[in-house]
């Protein structure tokens, strides 16, 4: 039976135990957090450790990464000496040269860059390996489908963007329909009820472009009928391109900070 190793239990560890357990999967969790391990529900696949003295030497098929990047340093001396063959590694900024560096055995390292839509089932993951092949490649997407949507990078550069774009994707599109709530809260109506209205007007253009194989510009078109209303706030918002600007700044913003949060470790 296959058996990873799960080093980190926080929201995403927990998602991913949670999944592997649903699909039979025997899996060792490592924490150092006494309390998250007692709050984890036993089960006969889990085994659960707070000291990497207490594990199995016996190797695993994998071990997961999802510690926070404060701690790679300490977590991958002590895996140092260890022959697993495969490690998967969910740290942000954490490079492939880097963690191979830890280890004398050859060995596959996988880095997956999920984001926070994996609770839905509806993540865009960036995944990169510069040496594992095509049929590995087929056996993380089905290991791992649960997250949604995976995306193999063409080089390790790209995982920045990758987690500037589609790891705070979320946070921005949750931004702008934070704004358009607040808008009609001001504007009279009951705070939990401005939420739901822009809630709806989200899904439902969202489902309206999928179902008609529309591109978002298409809808755009669309409403902004000439010399109408949404016309006139769709030209203050394109006037001299200031939002398109002010959008990829900030995407490029959060790439430059991931750059040096990748050199600091």
């Amino acid at each position: 039976m296959n058996h990873s190793l799960l080093i980190g239990c926080g929201n995403l560890g927990f998602n991913i135990l949670r999944s592997f357990l649903a699909s039979k999967k025997k899996v060792t969790v490592l924490d150092k957090n006494k309390k998250v391990l007692k709050s984890l529900k036993r089960n006969k696949l889990l085994t659960i450790s707070d000291n990497f003295s207490n594990l199995s030497s016996n190797n695993y098929d994998q071990i997961m990464l999802c510690v926070k990047p404060k701690d790679a340093n300490f977590v991958l001396k002590k895996l140092s000496t260890r022959k697993e063959k495969k490690i998967i590694s969910f740290i942000a900024g954490l490079k492939e040269k880097k963690i191979r560096s830890y280890f004398c055995n050859e060995i596959n390292i996988i880095r997956l860059m999920p984001n926070l839509l994996i609770k839905v089932k509806k993540s865009t993951t960036g995944a990169y390996s510069s040496q594992i092949s095509k049929y590995e490649k087929k056996k993380i997407e089905k290991d791992f489908s649960f997250f949604g949507n995976m995306i193999w990078l063409k080089n390790e550069k790209q995982m920045h963007f990758f987690t500037a774009f589609f790891g705070g994707g979320p946070a921005y599109i949750s931004l702008f329909l934070e704004i358009l709530s607040k808008i009609l809260f001001h504007k009279g109506f009951d705070e939990k009820i401005s939420r739901q209205l822009v809630s709806y007007l989200a899904n439902g253009t969202v489902e309206l472009a999928e179902m008609n194989n529309l591109q978002y510009g298409d809808i755009v078109k669309k409403v902004a009928s000439k010399r109408g209303t949404t016309e006139q706030a769709i030209k203050y918002l394109k006037e001299k391109k200031k939002l398109i600007l002010l959008i990829q700044k900030a995407i490029l913003s959060a790439e430059k900070r991931s750059e040096v949060i990748s050199k600091d470790l």
